[in-house]
């Protein structure tokens, strides 16, 4: 089951004009789904959220009016000013907010899903969202809760580039992460006209929270007013507020009212179109279906790896026609073949020779939509072709069988970069994996690429990642019990859309992937080639690294939100390295950190974490690492320090 907010997809300036330094009037051309159109005139109010990025700059962004919605199109005019100004804005926006630029959606709030007190204090009951420490809980369902005392500057004042680039790249919310620092107070404080960017900890599970706009007893929430399902699950989440009274105001408190999200159930198309039957039964036969045709491929092509080149289908594809196809000669699918890579030179000249001979034998077609299979993953002589094709909206699907013809089933840098590239141009790869024998769709979640069995892609979308890393050596039986409570604690804490996230080896991490299967969470692993792997076929979501891209497989576990280090040697020791690192830099939230394990008489991780403090006290770290830290062996001790670091009821 997926949950999202419905609403329609960025809309941009069309038009803008600035009135002052820093203030100006735009109007906002939206495209509106007939879906959308359809439940605003069944009752739904249209709701003005804008980007995110933009007020976190301390832009205020207010309708001038309702939406005007005329079959497809919806106008908006809005008006906007920078409220911070220590962000030293007024002289940049006009040259950086400019027609083309995303501006904000609208959102369909139904009453029908408008949460009351009773089914609120239900779904906080159940843990199906979690709010601040502190909130409160209103006759009329609506929630209250304060940031925590901390505010975001700049430490020097942002460039045109830089607002650009936050403003307009698709990179610009990572960009705007690290340009923006966050400091910890006493007191929020906000002198009248002025603005401020804090945070909170939140986590959304299968509700929406429309923020109130108006100032009534308080400051202003900006107009970034929607916190959506799934994507809202970070302890670091941005409330932007503004001042607009006379007065001083010290310590605002945002008010939301609690929406229940949509629903949607398996949106994913199944690959191949296997007919009537269940679902466990179409994982295998979907499986088995493509492996057939890669035999028959092989078979025509002289047991030589072969490229099977049919015409796209918009629903499931009939892998039994295509093979059919294959062996008759007859319809639209057709197989071409090269030489076994391995056999092949890696020389210029030879790597030449045989692009030549791809060009003149086995060139895809240009005149219309395909899926193509293909027993291996495209390597460097295939894939301009590919990519030549994918950005003609020409290459739909790829189906590899193989990662490599050398490697096996790992993936070198240049592999990832290319599955990136095709991706981008929304080609489908798909991975008929025989190594756990299913078919597993290459799914994005934030910045990075898993493959995921095709039955469960939504539930991998939905989930919320913690990384848990350790030793290859098994754990003893009295830390094995530690471990395995505190992971159902953090089951608890944070509901089953929890998932474990894990370097797929023996030790602590075969111990992990065998606990959350227990636990029925889901269990990711990122392989790397040359180390000890545990292959489970139960595997929820992988992605494979040959030896050479060790440090690269580690931007992979990115995609955590939490971080858990058990007892390791240098590898692990090394991972700590790079996350704290990757945490200094803005690349990961401040999460709270983990040290978990016991040795003998002494807690495993002590004199690390002695060291730590040192590097902190002689200003070679910074401060933050000791405030959300934690040596322990103890599962409560852990699930009351996250409780406390994140300040989460």
């Amino acid at each position: 089951m997926h949950y999202f907010t419905p609403s329609t997809p960025d809309a941009v300036i069309s038009d803008i004009r600035f009135t002052a330094p820093g203030q100006f009037a735009c109007t906002a051309q939206f495209d509106v789904p007939d879906a959308f159109r359809h439940r605003i005139e069944s009752g739904s109010q249209a709701v003005f959220a804008a980007r995110s990025r933009i007020c976190r700059l301390g832009i205020s962004i207010s309708p001038a009016g309702p939406p005007v919605i005329e079959g497809k199109r919806a106008t908006l005019n809005l008006t906007g000013r920078a409220t911070i100004a220590s962000y030293q804005l007024n002289s940049l926006l006009q040259t950086c907010l400019v027609p083309g630029v995303g501006i904000g959606r609208l959102v369909a709030c139904d009453p029908m899903q408008l949460c009351g007190a009773n089914e609120a204090h239900q779904a906080l009951i159940e843990r199906k969202l979690l709010l601040p420490r502190g909130y409160s809980l209103r006759a009329d369902g609506s929630v209250e809760f304060s940031p925590q005392f901390c505010r975001y500057e700049f430490p020097a004042p942002i460039n045109r580039d830089q607002l650009f680039a936050v403003l307009n790249r698709h990179y610009g919310k990572e960009l705007l992460n690290t340009l923006q620092i966050r400091h910890t107070t006493d007191s929020l404080i906000l002198q009248p006209g002025e603005g401020l960017i804090t945070s909170c900890a939140m986590f959304l599970h299968q509700h929406y929270l429309v923020l109130d706009t108006e100032p009534a007893h308080s400051a202003a929430h900006l107009s970034a007013r929607i916190l959506d399902p799934v994507e809202t699950r970070l302890s670091k989440v941005f409330l932007e507020f503004e001042n607009t009274s006379d007065a001083v105001v010290v310590n605002p408190r945002a008010r939301a009212l609690i929406y229940r999200a949509d629903q949607r159930d398996h949106p994913v198309r199944p690959l191949v179109n296997v007919g009537a039957v269940g679902p466990e039964e179409r994982v295998q036969t979907s499986f088995d279906q493509i492996e057939a045709l890669f035999t028959t491929a092989r078979k025509l092509a002289g047991d030589a790896p072969g490229r099977v080149v049919c015409e796209y289908e918009e629903g499931p594809v009939s892998v039994g026609e295509i093979v059919t196809s294959l062996n008759t000669g007859s319809g639209g699918a057709r197989c071409v073949f090269h030489a076994p890579r391995h056999a092949l030179q890696r020389t210029p000249e030879a790597m030449r020779r045989r692009a030549r001979d791809l060009a003149t034998h086995n060139r895809l077609p240009t005149d219309r939509p395909i899926t193509l299979f293909s027993e291996y993953f495209p390597d460097t002589v295939e894939f301009p072709e590919l990519l030549s094709c994918a950005a003609s909206g020409n290459l739909k699907a790829l189906i590899f069988r193989q990662a490599s013809a050398e490697r096996g089933p790992f993936f070198s840098e240049r592999d990832h970069v290319r599955m990136a590239d095709l991706a981008d141009f929304g080609t489908e790869i798909y991975w008929s994996n025989p190594l756990f024998k299913h078919v597993a769709k290459l799914t994005q979640k934030e910045r990075r690429t898993f493959f995921v069995p095709e039955d469960r892609v939504e539930e991998f979308q939905d989930s919320v990642v913690m990384a848990v890393y350790g030793s290859v050596m098994d754990l003893t039986d009295t830390d094995q019990n530690r471990l395995a409570a505190m992971l159902s604690r953090f089951k608890q804490l944070f509901g089953t859309s929890l998932a474990f996230l894990t370097g797929g080896g023996g030790g602590v991490m075969k111990h992990v992937s065998e606990l959350g299967t227990q636990l029925n969470l889901m269990i990711g692993n990122n392989y790397l080639e040359n180390a000890d792997q545990n292959i489970d076929p139960s595997v929820g979501f992988y992605q494979m690294f040959q030896g050479g891209s060790r440090h690269m497989r580690q931007r992979w576990f990115e995609v955590a939100r939490f971080h858990l280090f058990c007892i390791g040697g240098v590898g692990t020791l090394e991972e700590i390295g790079l996350t704290l690192t990757d945490i200094k830099l803005g690349l990961l939230n401040r999460e709270p950190i983990i040290f978990f394990g016991r040795e003998t008489n002494d807690l495993y991780w002590s004199a690390l974490a002695t060291q730590l403090v040192r590097m902190v006290e002689s200003g070679r770290a910074p401060r933050w690492i000791t405030d959300n830290m934690l040596v322990t062996d103890n599962p409560d001790e852990a699930i009351t320090f996250y409780q406390r670091v994140l300040q989460i009821a």
